[in-house]
């Protein structure tokens, strides 16, 4: 019910909660073009002095218009997304979205890669590293990054990335310890998101065997159910990739 709808998100927008930022938490990007987008639309009306809070939201604008192909649309958020250059205080999460619209729009508009991409991951990767809770900022960040690189076929950066920065011995003896309770329930799965994307980063290095044995260690019944038809895509179209 249309009525309805609006109510209830003025009422979710007005939500006195301390977390600004609450809303990354409540991602849908397949209603971004639809309930999900309107509600941004009100809730940052609020935000509009806030950087990260605004980063977030143009990101999102521009997933929704890349999702539904509106190619001259998404060139507005992406002039507010360039704006935004210090990540003094932002969270790893639209930092790493910040990328994925950065990708999106050079290969559609420059046909390769932006400049010195890989580079900037890695810049954003040592900044996050200084942060606590290191595991989780690092898992969320590259998974972020991980799908977007998978959603433009630029296989070959997420391998390098998953291999050198989460399957290092320090932070794969906490994925594989029984301590793995240290680690969040947001990176536990976005971990067993990102193995889609590895899987295939796997497969495309020539390592077919590997990315198999990889691919069918993931739990599909623990993909977050507020992105599941997403993921579940990236999901479906990997295991036909690696023809399993």
């Amino acid at each position: 019910d249309e009525y309805l709808q609006k109510i209830v998100i003025k009422h979710y927008a007005d939500l006195p909660l301390v977390d600004i930022f609450y809303v990354e938490y409540f991602v849908d990007l397949d209603s971004i073009n639809g309930y999900f987008g309107v509600l941004l639309d009100v809730y940052f009306k609020k935000k509009v002095s806030d950087k990260q809070a605004m980063l977030f939201y143009n990101c999102m604008k521009f997933y929704g218009c890349y999702l539904r192909k509106d190619f001259k649309k998404y060139k507005t958020y992406y002039k507010e997304i360039d704006k935004i250059n210090n990540f003094d205080g932002i969270y790893n999460v639209p930092i790493a979205r910040k990328r994925v619209c950065e990708l999106i729009y050079s290969l559609h508009y420059n046909k390769c890669l932006p400049a010195n991409f890989y580079e900037t991951l890695l810049f954003d990767i040592y900044y996050l590293k200084k942060r606590n809770d290191l595991v989780n900022h690092l898992v969320e960040y590259i998974t972020h990054v991980s799908q977007g690189l998978f959603w433009c076929k630029e296989y070959a950066l997420i391998k390098p990335l998953v291999e050198e920065f989460l399957l290092e011995k320090p932070l794969a003896e906490k994925f594989l310890s029984v301590k793995q309770m240290e680690i969040s329930h947001i990176a536990n799965n976005r971990w067993n998101q990102l193995k889609v994307y590895y899987s295939v980063s796997l497969y495309y290095s020539k390592e077919k065997a590997k990315a198999k044995k990889f691919f069918n260690t993931i739990n599909e019944s623990i993909f977050e159910v507020k992105q599941f038809s997403t993921i579940s895509k990236d999901y479906t179209d990997a295991k036909r990739i690696i023809n399993i």
